[in-house]
Order: structure tokens, then sequence, then C-alpha cells
């Protein structure tokens, strides 16, 4: 350490960058170097760039935790609430926020320069970071503002962020930046998450959007394929009072979805059931998953054949146990092998059991994921395969991992666990 200080770090850092100043700051006081410390700070504050929104605040924050108030007020001193790049509104809210500390005036010289009508509005999380600050830094007019900019302009793909935003300017009192919002996602957002667009709309109390978007027909363009999609949207069909499309979107799905994905049958097929659209069921178990199911993944068999059982589908249970997916399955995945082997066992069938395990599991096993390793080693203890157990368990602890890997500290070359050891105590050792 006294090695690496007498190098004198603090001014060979980069004092543009504000996060790895703040480290250095960070270990230089840990090591009682103040004076070093007090070196980058001043240097920090004399070269950060002023036009760096998020950097400017970062670094005030950072300084003002160390508290060196001289660092601050140089870098205060270089006016950056003049300086700041207004385009991206999350570094300006968070510049926004930071600046309140440092008093009224330097807080009013940014809003003075009406960030509102410079940020980009497409971002609609920024645009709500910004709202906020603006709301916080009580300039309510500066939040209506940039509120009805955001409704002209955020970005509709993020169904999650829009609905963020729409619930933002509820917050913010600002109806017609909502109307405005929620009618244009009715109109054009990509209706892929419809469910989740829909539900959005009717919390936002916007009749004439729900209306809008129904008529567009979303049970019509849903992914078939894609299980929460068509659940969600199934649930705001019904919330909305829709039951035709919505058992006109359990039927459709229910006809195209892919039946070679076993994973994605398992779980249209629970979402059918929980809903209660039978037809559905009856039209999904009639096109026969079992028969052409892809047996390549484990856990998706394994997902199919506990669905199946659970609808008292005996005869596909039968049918797709008769394709041998102990067979079939790819052996990489510990946690998915292990699923499969209990859901045969649960099946009773304790020859594709045995099959399973003839094939080793242990040894073809990937080693990269310790907790989905322990799972696989569990089960097959379980089983009564003790040696396929030992085995694996050699392979992981070998690779460095242990069941109780918090006080595994590698192997000896006999084999053997090596006892506790610090990397200080080896560097000692070396000395």
């Amino acid at each position: 350490m006294a090695a690496l200080l007498a190098r004198d770090p603090a001014t060979h850092a980069d004092p543009s960058n504000p996060g790895a100043v703040a480290r250095l700051l960070d270990e230089l006081r840990e090591a009682g170097d103040t004076q070093a410390a007090a070196a980058l700070a001043e240097r920090a504050a004399a070269h950060t760039d002023p036009a760096d929104s998020r950097a400017v605040a970062y670094l005030l924050r950072s300084l003002g935790k160390a508290g060196d108030e001289q660092a601050v007020a140089a870098l205060l001193a270089r006016d950056p609430a003049t300086h700041a790049d207004l385009t991206d509104p999350g570094a300006v809210a968070d510049l926004l926020r930071t600046l309140r500390k440092a008093g009224d005036e330097v807080v009013a010289a940014l809003l003075a320069r009406d960030p509102a009508a410079h940020a980009d509005p497409s971002n609609p999380l920024a645009v709500m970071l910004l709202m906020d600050a603006l709301w916080e830094a009580g300039d309510a007019q500066a939040a209506a503002a940039l509120a009805k900019r955001a409704a002209l302009h955020a970005d509709l793909t993020d169904l999650g962020e829009l609905a963020l935003l729409l619930w933002e300017l509820r917050k913010v009192g600002a109806p017609q930046a909502v109307a405005m919002l929620a009618r244009r996602a009715a109109a054009h957002a990509d209706l892929a998450d419809a469910g989740v667009l829909l539900r959005t709309l009717r919390e936002a109390g916007d009749k004439q959007a729900v209306a809008a978007l129904l008529a567009r027909d979303p049970a019509a363009h849903a992914d078939p394929n894609d299980p929460l999609a068509v659940m969600l949207l199934m649930d705001a069909l019904r919330e909305a009072e829709d039951a035709q499309a919505a058992a006109a979107l359990a039927k459709r799905a229910a006809l195209h979805a892919d039946l070679t994905d076993p994973g994605t049958v398992a779980d249209l097929l629970r979402t059918l059931r929980e809903a209660e659209e039978e037809q559905a069921v009856a039209v999904l178990l009639a096109r026969d998953p079992a028969v052409h199911a892809d047996l390549t993944d484990p856990g998706a068999v394994a997902d199919l054949l506990r669905t199946l059982r659970e609808a008292e589908e005996e005869q596909a249970v039968a049918a797709l146990l008769a394709r041998d997916p102990a067979v079939h399955a790819d052996l990489s995945n510990p946690y998915a092998v292990s699923r499969l082997l209990e859901a045969l066992r649960e099946a009773g069938d304790e020859r594709a059991v045995a099959v399973l395990l003839a094939r080793d599991p242990a040894a073809h096993a990937d080693l990269n994921d310790p907790d989905k390793v322990f799972g696989l080693i569990q089960r097959l203890r379980q089983a009564g395969e003790s040696p396929a157990a030992a085995a694996l368990s050699v392979r992981a602890e070998n690779a460095g991992h242990s069941p109780d890997r918090f006080a595994s500290y590698g192997r000896e070359p006999d084999g053997r666990r090596s006892p506790p050891w610090t990397w200080r105590g080896i560097f000692r050792h070396e000395d």
C-alpha cells in the first residue's frame, strides 16, 4: 500500500471520471492520506466538465459526503447550472436534486434555463424523474409543460414504462396530458402486450382510450406462443367486460400454439384451465400436444407431464411417456434433469426413471451453476443413486464448488478439502 501511495495516484487519476474519482477518494481517506484526497478533490472540481449534468451531480454528492466544502465551492463556482446540457432529462433531474442542497440561487439559475423545454421527452422513465424533480423544486408550471411534451412525444414501445408515465402524469395533476397520452397509446402502441396496455388505460380512467384499443381487436394480434401475454390479455378483457373477446383469444391461442414447445403448451394449458375456458382446453388437447412435443428440454417436458396429470388427461400422459422422454432428454442442465426425474417418479414410471439414471446424468451435468448441481445431487440421493451423487459431488468440488460454499477453501492434491486460509496469510508466508 505504501508503495502504491508513493506513486501519487491522486495526480494521475482521470479527474473527468467522477465514479473513479469517488472510489479513489474513499480509498485514499481509508488509507489515511487526507492530503492526497484533498488534492484529488481539488483537481476533480477544477476539471470535471460543467456541461455533464450527471458527472457534476455525482461529484458534488461525493465531495459533500466527504465534507470537502472547499472542493464543493470550487465546483459550484464553475457555474454548472448555467453550463449543464439539458438534453437528458434523467441527468438534469439528478443535477437539480443535488443543487437544491447548494441553495435556492443555484437552483433558480438552472430552472431559469427552462429544462422542461429542452429535455428529450421520448424516454418515459427519464421524463418521470425530471417531472418529479421539478415538482419537488416547486416549479409546477415547468412540470406541467414537460407533462404535455411527454404526452405528445413519449416512446410507446415499452408498455411498462408507459404505465409508469401515465401514473406520474396523474400524480402531478395533468389530466389533459393523461388523456392525450392514453389515446395516443390506444391508437398506436404495439398490441403484442395489449393486456398490460388495456389494464393501464382502464386504471387511467379514460373510457375513450379503452374503447379505441378494443376497436383494434387486440385478441386477434396476441402471440399465441406467449402464454403470459395471453393470460394478461384474457384477464384484462374480462375486467373490461368483453368476455366474447376473451373467449376468442383463448380459442385462437389453443388453435395456433406451437405444439413442439412443451413448456409453452404447459403454460397455456394451465392458463386456459385457470380461466375456465373449457372449450379452448378441449381444442388444445385435441391437437395432441403429447405426440408433438419436442423432448429435448427435460424441464419443459416435466412441466408438460405435470400439467397433463393435473388436467387428469391420462391418455395424453401415457402417450407422452410412451415416447420415452428419458431417452431423448438433454442431460447438460442439472436442474432440468432433476425436475424430469421428479416428474417421472410422480407419474409412477419407474422404468423411465431407471432409463434416465442409466444415462449417467451426473457425468453430463454442466457445473456452471452450483445451486442447480446441488439440486441434482439431492435428487440422485433421493433416487437411491448414492454413487452417482457422490461422483457428481466430486466433479462439483473439483470445479471449485461445494455444498458449503462459504466454507470451501479448495482441495489438496490428494482430493481432501483444504483447511481454511486467507490471502493475507499467504502473502505473509511468502514474505
